[in-house]
């Protein structure tokens, strides 16, 4: 009680200091916002002046065909809270329902496309609850770099691991525990710088309107920054989580925004004439600026900190001039710490396409001088 107190004493100048580091963090998001966003104007620039059918010893290019493809798509959007004293417990929160179904294209350095999300059955929805979502990217991925912008927005999780949690839930059950009140909320880019792109092309990995003709690898470099929020009408934590994790914390919602650098390699691997394995991971240290309210509204007091962000990629797909299709996963993490509580959460998808490339001789150079 006297931690709390004291927390209360310090409120006014918790919120000074958020005002402060927002307007702070804000700037240096814009700033890396817009330096991503001139090098994708000046690859695509670059890129108006260049032959159309780039072919080299290691790289294809597929310029002048349409690439078409239905498209399954698995996301996640998963977030734990663990007890740090101790040996890793923690309370696991996923949603229900993430499958989507649709199609897309690829055409020179233009890619699209469309998902709807499947209907959960009712015997699922009866087990772990329903989640509706809203969840939009953008990907750019040029010779040199990829950039995705991403927003999600979820309602409705349940506790994945409740017949861990000793005596709390009945673990023989197979309904699980059920949040629907609990929203999540991220908004932010990725962007990745490849060294070696003459011998290794992303746009080969995972869009597959190139072709890797040979093994080969690349040193990446990063810039990341993501605004997240987990928010729910009660404690996110129950008073037996709370207790099962030895907090104190009634915490209803976690906002942070951070800012992160990393580096790290990516290789593919060729199989062989026509099949490939991409293995792609970047790491490094994150900064965040965060804020916990409680059920009474108070900031805590701990607001800034450092974490781990960690990017894995990895494909295994099969490309030839007709045909082509992949398995392509991706995970996109990152672990914070408020006192003896730690924040972990994880979010990304497994796409699955198999498409039919179609000569379209239309030329994207006009429209890449109107906007560039």
């Amino acid at each position: 009680m006297q931690k709390y107190s004291n927390r209360l004493a310090k409120q006014n100048k918790c919120v000074d200091m958020i005002s402060t580091k927002k307007n702070l963090l804000s700037r240096l998001e814009a700033a890396l916002l817009i330096l991503a966003l001139i090098t994708v104007s000046s690859d695509l620039f670059a890129q108006v002046s260049s032959d159309k059918n780039t072919t080299s010893d290691r790289i294809l290019s597929y310029d002048g065909v349409l690439s078409v493809h239905p498209l399954f798509n698995y996301k996640f959007n998963n977030f734990s809270l663990i007890d740090r004293n101790s040996n890793g417990l923690s309370v696991d929160y996923a949603p229900n329902g993430n499958v989507k179904f649709g199609g897309g294209f690829f055409y020179d350095w233009l890619g699209f496309a469309l998902t709807f999300q499947l209907p959960s059955s009712s015997n699922s929805i009866e087990q772990r609850g329903e989640t509706s979502s809203f969840d939009t990217q953008i990907n750019l991925y040029s010779k040199m770099f990829t950039l995705d912008l991403f927003q999600q927005n979820y309602k409705g999780f349940y506790i994945a691991n409740y017949q861990n949690l000793g005596t709390i839930y009945d673990a023989s059950s197979n309904i699980a525990p059920q949040r629907p009140d609990i929203r999540t909320r991220n908004l932010g880019f990725n962007f990745s710088y490849f060294f070696n792109s003459d011998k290794y092309s992303a746009r080969a990995a995972y869009m597959l309107n190139e072709k890797q003709m040979r093994n080969g690898g690349s040193f990446i470099a990063g810039a990341h920054t993501t605004l997240a929020r987990v928010i729910g009408d009660s404690a996110i934590l129950s008073r037996d989580l709370q207790d099962t994790l030895g907090t104190e914390l009634p915490v209803t919602s976690i906002t942070s925004t951070s800012l992160s650098l990393t580096g790290g390699y990516a290789y593919t691997l060729k199989i062989l004439k026509n099949f490939y394995f991409n293995i792609s991971l970047q790491l490094g240290p994150m900064y965040s600026f965060s804020s916990l309210e409680t059920n009474e509204g108070n900031i805590d007091e701990e607001l800034d900190n450092w974490g781990l962000k960690a990017i894995f990629r990895s494909a295994l797909g099969y490309n030839t001039k007709k045909f082509y299709g992949a398995i392509v996963f991706l995970n996109d993490s990152y672990n914070l710490k408020y006192g003896d509580l730690g924040y972990d959460y994880s979010l990304g998808s497994i796409r699955f396409f198999v498409g039919y490339r179609i000569p379209f001789d239309f030329d994207l150079t006009l429209f890449k001088r109107k906007i560039f």
